[in-house]
């Protein structure tokens, strides 16, 4: 091979590579309809993890942290993990029995927004954001509804909506007042 063709290979790959490793920016979907579905989706995976009694589960791994924030944000997440099950408590633990007869009826997610790099998150691109969830049951072969907020950092990672960072997990309760006066950013199936 020649040196000029392979060092014009080896220059659009290292220009290639280069780009391929820049931010890509996960902005709010501008179809309400994948919106909701997307939220829909974590509507489900928080209430089955809530139902297992390992709301741990929703949080993102290092990997898509890394892909999502600055090296210092990252670092500062994982830092306050290994006390999160301690800091949530012993409502955590008593969760699973209180849904245990009920079904996933859907979620409200508050906060919801794009949030632009850097900033107190430490996003390395535009993100769609989420800061709160209402995740609703019904119970079977009723009407009668119960539903738990979900607090913490939520973000777009370009496939779907993860947990950054878990801060607080209300106990869930009947006919919660929020199912009617909550104004949802997004919601699907409430």
């Amino acid at each position: 091979m020649r040196p000029a063709l392979l060092a014009g290979l080896l220059t659009a790959c290292i220009a290639g590579c280069a780009g391929a490793a820049a931010p890509v920016p996960r902005s709010m979907p501008d179809d309400s309809a994948r919106r909701d579905l997307l939220v829909g989706e974590l509507g489900r995976a928080a209430w089955a993890a809530l139902a297992g009694g390992d709301p741990l589960r929703l949080l993102a791994g290092e990997d898509v942290l890394s892909m999502l924030l600055e090296p210092p944000a990252v670092a500062r997440l994982l830092d306050r993990r290994p006390g999160l099950r301690a800091r949530l408590g012993e409502v955590v633990r008593r969760i699973p029995a209180q849904l245990a007869a009920a079904t996933y009826l859907g979620v409200c997610a508050l906060d919801a927004r794009d949030e632009g790099p850097g900033g107190p998150q430490g996003l390395r691109s535009s993100t769609w954001t989420l800061r709160r969830i209402l995740v609703a049951g019904r119970l079977a072969a009723s009407s009668r509804r119960i539903a738990s907020w979900i607090d913490g950092l939520f973000a777009f990672d370009g496939m779907r909506l993860v947990a950054l960072e878990l801060e607080a997990i209300e106990p869930p309760r009947w006919e919660h007042s929020d199912l009617e006066l909550a104004r949802c950013d997004v919601s699907e199936g409430l």
